[in-house]
């Protein structure tokens, strides 16, 4: 499965984004860096560097996930709709690969 980007001004594909096995339900951008937070029928959440397209950290057992206001946290939702981590997973560039 693909996510695929576009420049809204051209409409011009920029990218497909592949690495999810099933059906992806939602995709959401950072407010602040260049990440993208993606979520799908296999039972994950993906976060993506914009810039390198790359797969920085796959979150398992998780259906759902959105950025807070001002983008320091992402809220991941398990199949019984609970925040998987109560203190939220702090999403700035240089921690992505301890998610990982």
């Amino acid at each position: 499965m693909i996510v695929r980007l576009w420049d809204t001004s051209t409409w011009q594909k920029i990218a497909d984004i592949a690495g999810h096995t099933d059906r992806i339900n939602d995709a959401h951008f950072s407010p602040v860096d260049r990440i993208l937070a993606t979520s799908s029928d296999d039972k994950t959440v993906k976060l993506w560097d914009y810039d390198s397209r790359r797969n920085t950290a796959t979150i398992p057992d998780a259906f759902s996930a959105d950025f807070s206001p001002d983008g320091r946290l992402l809220a991941v939702l398990n199949k019984e709709w609970h925040v998987v981590k109560p203190d939220f997973y702090h999403c700035r560039r240089a921690e992505l690969s301890a998610m990982r």
